[in-house]
């Protein structure tokens, strides 16, 4: 019989800790570790605590009428100093228009 890893074994507050100190990008890719972690990482709890503790990003978004890409917004970064790309043909409908905001999430 296979036995569990040992990090199972810690409190769920203190990996939630633990967890909260990644940057964002790495809790998705944990969340892919395994069902506990996945589990672990989408609890109300942790997002609640997280989406407190997360620096907010402040963008500009624009959506541009082009017919050589109708599926982007363009977003600058002023913390980067730079303009990005960000696709929306993964949506599941072909004419994105964004609709409403939730805490800067368009």
């Amino acid at each position: 019989m296979e036995q569990e890893p040992l990090i199972y074994n810690l409190p769920h507050d203190t990996l939630l800790k633990i967890f909260s100190t990644l940057p964002l990008r790495q809790i998705i890719l944990c969340r892919s570790l395994s069902k506990f972690f996945n589990h672990l990482l989408t609890t109300p709890t942790f997002l609640h605590h997280i989406s407190a503790t997360l620096p907010s990003l402040n963008l500009l978004a624009l959506r541009h009428h082009n017919h050589h890409n109708p599926s982007t917004v363009h977003l600058f970064d002023p913390d980067l100093n730079q303009w990005l790309q960000f696709p929306l043909n993964f949506l599941p409908f072909s004419n994105p228009l964004p609709v409403a905001s939730s805490h800067g999430l368009v």
